[in-house]
């Protein structure tokens, strides 16, 4: 019984260092994870106004036209940039939550009281490994997303034949990821070109 008590210890210390580590890295991590975002949308805009430049330059498309255009894929984009935000404060409230149910864990092992606590390790463990991977997750995907984007936009912008409305409204409808967002704007697209 005194070993499984000393185990129980030992795990709710690793515990507890894990939770410290992670907590003393969430601030660069949100840190790095705004300054990821921001970098994204800075780049992204660029590119949107390369694009309406060239458009508006080649295919004599009206800037209202290209916002239009784009509505859909930006608002998208932005959908993107406040979903992974809000995955951040979800973590980051799951942290604060959980200081209090660490210090009432060490508490009733120190006390000897081992009911639940190996389960009560196990599921702290466990919700801080699935917010870590959907946060992970949710970052990495839409860091590719933005570079299949900000490659297919400098490919169509470089090619030979200039950029044409028609040109650029095929690569739209086509751009993966976001065709699901640009399946409602393919109606009112039509009109453009």
């Amino acid at each position: 019984m005194n070993t499984n008590v000393e185990e129980l210890r030992k795990a709710a210390g690793r515990l507890v260092l894990s939770y410290e580590s992670q907590v003393s890295t969430i601030g660069s991590a949100v840190n790095a994870s705004n300054g990821i975002l921001d970098a994204f949308k800075k780049e992204r805009v660029a590119i949107n106004n390369r694009l309406e430049k060239s458009l508006t330059r080649n295919a004599s498309l009206r800037k209202k036209d290209f916002v239009n255009m784009m509505r859909d894929f930006n608002l998208y984009q932005e959908e993107r940039e406040q979903e992974i935000k809000r995955k951040i404060d979800a973590f980051l409230k799951q942290q604060r939550k959980l200081a209090p149910e660490l210090k009432a864990l060490l508490e009733g092992v120190n006390r000897g009281d081992t009911n639940n606590s190996k389960a009560i390790i196990s599921d702290i463990q466990r919700r801080q490994a699935e917010a870590t991977r959907e946060i992970s997750e949710a970052i990495r995907s839409f860091q590719e997303e933005h570079e299949q984007f900000i490659t297919e936009a400098c490919k169509i912008l470089t090619s030979t034949t200039g950029l044409s409305v028609a040109d650029f409204k095929n690569w739209l409808g086509q751009a993966q990821p976001y065709k699901n967002a640009m399946t409602a704007t393919s109606g009112k697209m039509a009109g453009y070109g």
